[in-house]
C-alpha cells in the first residue's frame, strides 16, 4: 500500500512536469534540438513553474494562487501545441527507451528511502529545511507579508533574513507550487520532488555527450550509467539539496548545447539556450560562472578569426539579455549581494572537512568524508585518476575543444579558490567537477582498450575500470540504505498539534542542530528556546545570508523562565551525569515533554559519549555548560576527569556558577578530582548554570595523523551533584 502511495505521488509529479512542459519544449526545441524534446520538457517547465509564482508573490498573491496560475498557463499551452502540432514524441528521438531504466536507477535510492519509512516527507537534513520552510510560508503568504523577529519563535530568524536581503530564490516557489498543486505541505513532498528532478541528471549527461561532445551511443551510455550510480551526485537528492543538483543539471545541459549557442545563426536556438541560462538563474545562479568560464576557454581554443568571435559575442549578448528579461529579479540580487554572499560563506570552512578526496569524487565513498576510507579505495581512486588523465590526453590529441575548455576552467577555478582559502567554495567546485571527470574516465577507458593491442594491457584497463564500477555500485547500494537517512515522521509532525497552555515556554533540548531546526518548525506557533546546538550550522538553517544566529533565540539561564522541557525519549542510559526529568506532560515514541527543567542536564559544549577501557567519558569544547537545580539540602559538586599529557601543565581551567567564579586552576596532566561545596547563596531554585572554561583546546588532526578534526578540551568522566549536611 505504501509503495502504491509513493508510485502515485511520483506519477503525479511527473504528470505535472510533462503536462506543463511539453508545450514549452515543442516551442523552443526546433531543428536538431527537436530530438530531445521528451527529455527536456520536465527540465524546461521548472522555470515557469518557479518564476510565474514568484512574480505573483511580488504582486501580492500567495503561491496557492500563483502556482495554480503557472500550471494552468503552461498546461493550456501544451494542449494548444498538441492540437496544433500532432507530434509523435518518440519519432526521430535520440532518447532511447533504456533511458527510462537509467532514470529509475537514479531515482531508486530516494524511492526506497520513502517507501521503507512509510512517510512522504523531507529528509531530516538542514539542506531541505532551508528550502521547505520558506516554501511552506509562501504557500499562503506573499512577498508583501512582513515577518517580525520573535525571539521565542526561531523560525522568524530565517524568514526575516530572506526578506531583509531580498532572497527571492525561485526554487522556494517551485517547491511551493508543487505543494499547492498536490495539496500537501512542502516538507512532505520535498524529497520526492528532489528525487524525480535529480534523476534527470544522467539523461542530461546523455544529451550533453551526444550533442556537445559527439560521443557515440555506447560511450554516451557509459557516461550516463556512471552518472546515475555515482553517489557523488545522487547522494544529494537524499539530503534534500535540490537547488544545487538542479544547478548541476543545467550546467551539464549548458555544456552540451554550448557549441550550438556560440556558433548558430538561428534565433530559435538562441531562445532555447536563453531558457537554459534562465535555469541557472532560477535554480543555482552561482553555477552560471562555470558555464561562462567554459564558454570563454572554448572560444580561446576553438575560434580562429574575428568573425567567429563576433558571432559568439552577439549570440552571448542575446542569450544573456533574454535570460535577464525572463528572470530580472535574480540578476538584480546577483548584482546587489553576490560579493557579500561569497565573502560570508567563505568563512564557513570548519563545519565539516571541505577536502574532496579522489575516491569521493569518483563515487567510491560518500560526500563529507572525514578522511579516505582505506588505502585500497585511495589506490583505486588514483588508478581512476590515471584513466582520467588518459582521457585528457586523448582530448588534447583529438582537439576536443569543449571538454578541454571545461577542464581548463575547472583547474583555474580550483586553483583560485584553493589559493585564497575559500575552502567552502573549493569543495562545492570539486563536486561540480565530477561530470568532466566522468567524461575523461570514459574517454580514457575506451581509448586505452582500443589503443593497446596487448591482451595484458587491455585486461588491466578493464579490471581497473570494473573495480571502480563495482565500488560505485557498492556505494550506491550502501548509500540507498534508509537507516542512513532519517526522515521526518509522525512523531515530529505530531508536535504541530501539541496541546499546551498558550503562554507555556518550551526548552528544546535534542541531539543535533538539524533536529532543533525541524522541531522549531513544528513548534512554530509555540514559545520555545533552543539550547544552542544549532550554532555550527546556523548558516544553513536559521541564518542563510549572514551565517550568524542571534543568541537571543537560545536559552539563557540568567533570564529565561522555562515551563517544560522537550527532549529525546530514550531509555535511561549511563552518562557522565545522572539526568532526572520532571513529571511527563506529553510523550511519543521519539520525544517527551516534562515539567520544568531537568536536574543535571548537559546543555552545550559537549561532544558525544565515548567509552574506553577505563569507562565512559565526554570531551569538552573550549566552553562546556551544565544545567542543574538546587537541591533541598546543601549541595556538593564533584568533577572527575583527565587532562591530556601534551598540554604539559600549560592549560588553565575556570569553573563558574551563574556567572560567579568558583575556581581557577592550572591543570596538570593526568586524572583529576575536584570537589566543591556550593553555598546556597550561589544558587537559584532552577536553571543554575555550571560552566567549565578552558583557555585552549587541541585538534588531533593537526598534531598527528588522525581523522579526528574536532577541537578538544579535556575528558570529563563524571559530574555529580549530591546533598550533604552543612
Amino acid at each position: 500500500m505504501i509503495v502504491l502511495k509513493h508510485l502515485t505521488l511520483y506519477g503525479a509529479i511527473l504528470g505535472i512536469l510533462y503536462l506543463s512542459g511539453w508545450g514549452l519544449a515543442v516551442s523552443v526545441c526546433q531543428g536538431a534540438l527537436a530530438r530531445y524534446r521528451l527529455a527536456l520538457a520536465p527540465l524546461l517547465t521548472i522555470i515557469p513553474l518557479s518564476i510565474i509564482p514568484l512574480y505573483a508573490s511580488l504582486a501580492g498573491f500567495p503561491v496557492a494562487i500563483g502556482g495554480w496560475a503557472a500550471f494552468l498557463i503552461c498546461a493550456s499551452w501544451t494542449v494548444f501545441q498538441i492540437n496544433r502540432n500532432r507530434i509523435n514524441p518518440f519519432k526521430d528521438s535520440d532518447c532511447p527507451s533504456w533511458l527510462i531504466l537509467i532514470w529509475v536507477l537514479a531515482a531508486f535510492p530516494t524511492f526506497r528511502l520513502l517507501a521503507e519509512t512509510g512517510f512522504i516527507t523531507s529528509a531530516f537534513q538542514s539542506y531541505g529545511a532551508f528550502v521547505t520552510f520558506p516554501a511552506d510560508y509562501f504557500l499562503n503568504h506573499s512577498w508583501h507579508d512582513t515577518v517580525t523577529q520573535d525571539f521565542e519563535k526561531p523560525m522568524t530568524q530565517m524568514l526575516s533574513q530572506i526578506f531583509e536581503y531580498d532572497e527571492l530564490f525561485p526554487y522556494f516557489f517551485l517547491v511551493s507550487t508543487f505543494a499547492a498543486l498536490l495539496g500537501m505541505p512542502a516538507y512532505k513532498i520535498y524529497l520526492a520532488v528532489s528525487a524525480i528532478l535529480a534523476a534527470f541528471l544522467p539523461i542530461a549527461a546523455y544529451m550533453s555527450c551526444r550533442v556537445g561532445f559527439k560521443f557515440d551511443q555506447k560511450s554516451a551510455i557509459l557516461v550516463t550509467g556512471l552518472s546515475a550510480i555515482n553517489v557523488s551526485y545522487f547522494y544529494w537528492p537524499l539530503i534534500g539539496q535540490l537547488p544545487q543538483i538542479l544547478g548541476v543539471i543545467f550546467y551539464i545541459l549548458g555544456l552540451g548545447f554550448l557549441k550550438i549557442a556560440l556558433e548558430t545563426n538561428k534565433k530559435i536556438n538562441l531562445v532555447f539556450y536563453s531558457v537554459i541560462v534562465t535555469g541557472f538563474l532560477t535554480m543555482y545562479v552561482f553555477m552560471l560562472s562555470h558555464l561562462l568560464g567554459a564558454a570563454i576557454f572554448y572560444g580561446i581554443l576553438q575560434f580562429r578569426n574575428v568573425d567567429q568571435w563576433k558571432v559568439a559575442l552577439k549570440n552571448s549578448l542575446f542569450i544573456l539579455g533574454c535570460a535577464a528579461l525572463f528572470s530580472p529579479v535574480t540578476i538584480w540580487w546577483v548584482i546587489e549581494y553576490t560579493s557579500e554572499y561569497a565573502k560570508i560563506t567563505s568563512q564557513f570552512t570548519n563545519n565539516i572537512p571541505r577536502v574532496a578526496y579522489l575516491e569521493e569524487l569518483f563515487g567510491f565513498s560518500y560526500h563529507f568524508s572525514e578522511s579516505p576510507k582505506s588505502k585500497i579505495l585511495d589506490a583505486v581512486g588514483w588508478l581512476w585518476a590515471a584513466l582520467a588523465l588518459a582521457g585528457v590526453y586523448i582530448s588534447i590529441k583529438k582537439r576536443e575543444s569543449l571538454l578541454l575548455a571545461d577542464i581548463c576552467f575547472m583547474v583555474v577555478f580550483a586553483v583560485y579558490f584553493f589559493a585564497i582559502d575559500y575552502r567552502y567554495h573549493f569543495y562545492k567546485h570539486t563536486v561540480v567537477a565530477v561530470f568532466p571527470l566522468i567524461l575523461t574516465v570514459a574517454l580514457g577507458t575506451t581509448w586505452g582498450i582500443q589503443h593497446f593491442k596487448q591482451k595484458a594491457f587491455q585486461g588491466t584497463i578493464i579490471i581497473i575500470f570494473l573495480t571502480g564500477l563495482f565500488l560505485n555500485l557498492k556505494n550506491y547500494v550502501e548509500g540507498s540504505n534508509p537507516a542512513l537517512h532519517p526522515v521526518i515522521g509522525a512523531d515530529q509532525i505530531a508536535l504541530e498539534n501539541l496541546d499546551l497552555p498558550a503562554n507555556t515556554k518550551i526548552l528544546v533540548h535534542t541531539n543535533t542542530p538539524t533536529e532543533e531546526t525541524w522541531l522549531s518548525y513544528f513548534l512554530k506557533d509555540k514559545k520555545i528556546k533552543l539550547t544552542g546546538r544549532v550554532e555550527p550550522w546556523g548558516f544553513w538553517i536559521f541564518s542563510p545570508f549572514t551565517g550568524q544566529v542571534d543568541s537571543n533565540y537560545f536559552y539563557d539561564p540568567l533570564k529565561d523562565q522555562i515551563d517544560v522541557t522537550l527532549s529525546i525519549n530514550k531509555t535511561t542510559e549511563e552518562d557522565i551525569v545522572e539526568t532526572q526529568f520532571g513529571e511527563k506532560v506529553y510523550e511519543n515514541e521519539t520525544y517527551k515533554i516534562t515539567k520544568g527543567l531537568p536536574q543535571a542536564l548537559l546543555l552545550k559544549g559537549w561532544y558525544g559519549l565515548e567509552k574506553d577501557p577505563k569507562g565512559l567519558f565526554r570531551w569538552t569544547q573550549k566552553e562546556s555548560q551544565v544545567l542543574f537545580n538546587r537541591l533541598e539540602n546543601h549541595s556538593e559538586l564533584k568533577l572527575e576527569g583527565e587532562i591530556p599529557k601534551f598540554y604539559n601543565g600549560e592549560l588553565s581551567a575556570t569553573i563558574t556558577i551563574n556567572g560567579k567564579k568558583l575556581d581557577r586552576f592550572q591543570a596538570e596532566s593526568g586524572k583529576f578530582l575536584k570537589t566543591y561545596s556550593l553555598d546556597d547563596s550561589l544558587l537559584k531554585t532552577q536553571g543554575n548554570q555550571l560552566i567549565i572554561q578552558l583557555d585552549k583546546t587541541f585538534n588531533p588532526s593537526e598534531l598527528w595523523e588522525s581523522p579526528d578534526k574536532r577541537n578538544l578540551g579535556i575528558r570529563i568522566k563524571k559530574i555529580q551533584l549530591s546533598s550533604t549536611s552543612k
